[in-house]
């Protein structure tokens, strides 16, 4: 299964949601399940809601193969712990998807240390779909020693 989560923004994010509704009709023979948050564009070939509490998300997470995901940093953080495939598109200032381009810099990031698959022309996404599959991520270390000494350091001094 691929479950796709495109956050809790005011901005509808149809492109995603069209190129995905276009791409299962004619070349994904999978589930796919969607929240689509304020998106305007209704999908016709897969289910989806409009938004999920965070344990439902997490819970769809769980059953998913693949998560599609804007470059919410939480969205990313969740599949990666879950250690799922995951395909970052993130929103863009110019399709009217958010106020600025921050998204683009957090999926950047990600991408440079090999943890997500970036895509940023949803024309690409079946193939970026079949790419994921047989590519190898690096393991995303949610080891925060290094934060807590640093932390402990500076609160005791030494």
């Amino acid at each position: 299964m691929i479950f796709v989560t495109v956050g809790t923004q005011k901005f509808p994010f149809d492109r995603l949601v069209k190129a995905l509704d276009l791409n299962k009709k004619e070349y994904l023979n999978e589930e796919i399940y969607a929240q689509i948050g304020s998106s305007k564009y209704k999908p016709e070939n897969f289910d989806y809601i409009d938004y999920l509490t965070s344990n439902d998300a997490l819970e769809y997470i769980k059953k998913s193969e693949i998560v599609i995901t804007h470059a919410g940093t939480s969205s990313i953080i969740h599949a990666l712990r879950e250690k799922k495939k995951i395909i970052v598109v993130p929103r863009q200032k110019r399709y009217g998807e958010h106020v600025d381009n921050h998204q683009l810099e957090i999926c950047k990031a990600f991408a440079s240390e090999n943890y997500i698959e970036e895509l940023y022309d949803v024309r690409n996404l079946t193939a970026k779909i079949k790419d994921v599959r047989n590519k190898k991520y690096n393991e995303y270390n949610f080891d925060n020693d290094d934060l807590l000494t640093s932390i402990r350091a500076f609160i005791y001094g030494g």
